[in-house]
């Protein structure tokens, strides 16, 4: 439950744009590893160092995926997947299995978020666009798991199930208590442009809450 968590921490940092700062980060770990002979001094220079380099990884997948965010292709499917939330869940799976990374699938939905729609003004994307996809890319994440608990022991392929359940008890609870409250509230926020910082929110929102409520069920 900690690591679903844990993930979140990727998509903040991307809302911040700290990826624009990787090499001075990487420098920052390499520098302090030379320089420094301490077991503490060396740990932080290897973390910075591993910070340096996952970001350059996510910009690198960012750069590359930059055209699918902004083609008209993905543009026209958005305008479907706001009307058809089931489709968005099925959307952000597939492109969390395609790249098998969903930091790379969530800098790709921020990115489209940003794109306008047909006004010219509001995003094309919106939160009732983005949160689908999103609870799609949580499910998505869960088959590198499955993958790499195959011919595993019994503990290990426990692990990788509880993941999965995790992200799909979620999702349908998600899916129902938002999409029921907006049924009788009409939220005022659903259909407004969905930025970097509110899906990154979501996203955490979704992993933490997920946790308190599954939580309680460890025990049995």
């Amino acid at each position: 439950f900690g690591a679903n968590i844990g993930t979140t921490v990727t998509a903040q940092l991307l809302a911040f744009r700290l990826e624009d700062a990787r090499w001075a980060v990487l420098f920052a770990g390499v520098m302090l590893g030379f320089f420094c002979r301490s077991k503490k001094g060396k740990a932080a220079a290897r973390v910075l160092a591993g910070f340096g380099l996952l970001f350059e990884g996510l910009a690198v997948m960012g750069t590359a995926l930059a055209p699918l965010a902004e083609g008209e292709l993905l543009r026209g499917w958005m305008l479907r997947v706001r009307a058809d939330p089931l489709l968005g869940v099925l959307t952000g799976l597939c492109m969390t299995l395609t790249v098998q990374s969903s930091s790379a699938t969530i800098a790709v939905l921020q990115r489209a978020a940003q794109q306008a729609g047909p006004d010219g003004i509001h995003s094309v994307l919106g939160l009732a666009g983005a949160l689908p996809i999103l609870l799609g890319d949580n499910i998505g994440t869960t088959v590198t798991a499955l993958i790499s608990s195959a011919g595993a022991n019994k503990n290990a392929k426990r692990t990788a199930f509880v993941h999965l359940y995790f992200n799909v008890i979620g999702t349908i609870l998600f899916l129902c208590g938002f999409y029921g409250l907006n049924a009788l509230i009409q939220f005022s926020f659903f259909n407004e442009t969905a930025n970097t910082f509110g899906i990154a929110i979501v996203h955490t929102v979704f992993n933490v809450v997920t946790t308190a409520i599954l939580l309680p069920f460890n025990r049995l």
